[in-house]
């Protein structure tokens, strides 16, 4: 994937990535992969598994380019599901490294190298890394929410984002002059692919709300931001029209894209109220397929806002009876 987010990163070197600690344009990121992923690259050999988990998501995002800059594979991680939940995971990925930005946040495991982000420094003395070579041509893995049981790694390949991030692109159209709000975490596939690599492909300013689910604040800094996309769950998009119904606020959003949840026609009928100007998509998909599968033309959605709408051009569905 470095290949790819590269090229797409230089031909949008003014745009950014913006967090409540600072931000940074795409230029200055470049910069900073190149000298993170050296760092990286010094250490670990292709194909090392590193799990990322920081405090600030802009982080996150800039420990996963350094990766793939490396030749390595990032396992992107959430906090917000609590300790017991990633350390979980850590425990059944066994990566070979541990990148974050805070030195306080517990991973229990010590016989893992670590590696702060902001930094540049290493936690302790390298160990013997032992490199699982059936991982070659895997771009990231990524772990599925646990809907239907305990939460399973997924191996994603560059083919498949780069398909996937293709179908998307089709109907959510950004450029450089659009703002998009990253409001949940890159653990989620929807998130990863439908949201930031699309933003990147399509040189997109990139906001990452940092903070635990608080509707206030994230209008807040939707209109602080100017921001004209943002994706999310119908739940928290109907608590952010709650308060917008009390406010009588108006957000600057043109497309909202809706997806993680079963979105009812009661739910998509009080979005719209909110958002009768913007460009509503409903979508469906899994982490195994990258993940977008289907997605409703928004020109569809006041009348079949229930509906998943229709596969993406590069996705064969099939309906099978029991």
């Amino acid at each position: 994937m470095w290949k790819y987010v590269n090229e797409a990163l230089k031909k949008n070197l003014k745009s950014k990535f913006i967090s409540d600690s600072q931000n940074l344009t795409y230029e200055k990121i470049l910069r900073f992969v190149k000298l993170r992923g050296e760092q990286l690259q010094k250490s670990f050999p292709r194909y090392s598994k590193c799990a990322i988990l920081c405090e600030d998501e802009m982080y996150t995002a800039l420990a996963i380019i350094s990766c793939w800059f490396a030749g390595l594979i990032p396992i992107p991680l959430s906090k917000n599901y609590g300790e017991k939940h990633y350390k979980k995971i850590l425990l059944q990925s066994k990566p070979n490294l541990i990148i974050t930005d805070s030195d306080s946040i517990s991973f229990g495991k010590r016989d893992v190298q670590n590696f702060n982000i902001r930094g540049g420094n290493y936690s302790q003395q390298k160990f013997d890394i032992e490199v699982d070579k059936s991982l070659k041509g895997i771009s990231v893995i990524l772990y599925t929410s646990g809907t239907t049981g305990i939460p399973k790694g997924v191996l994603l390949t560059h083919q498949g984002l780069l398909t996937n991030i293709i179908g998307i692109k089709s109907y959510l159209k950004l450029s450089h002059l659009d703002n998009i709000m990253i409001a949940r975490s890159l653990y989620h596939c929807s998130v990863f692919t439908g949201e930031f690599l699309v933003a990147i492909s399509q040189g997109a300013n990139i906001y990452f709300f940092n903070d635990s689910f608080n509707p206030m604040k994230l209008i807040t800094k939707i209109k602080e931001n100017n921001i004209t996309i943002c994706g999310g769950t119908p739940t928290l998009f109907k608590q952010v029209v709650t308060l917008l119904e009390r406010t009588k606020e108006v957000l600057p959003i043109k497309q909202l894209s809706i997806s993680g949840e079963c979105l009812t026609q009661e739910t998509a009928s009080i979005v719209r109220k909110a958002f009768k100007e913007s460009m509503i998509f409903n979508s469906y998909g899994q982490t195994e397929a990258s993940p977008r599968i289907s997605y409703l033309p928004s020109q569809y959605f006041d009348e079949y806002s229930d509906s998943v709408g229709f596969a993406l051009p590069s996705t064969k569905i099939k309906i099978c009876s029991k």
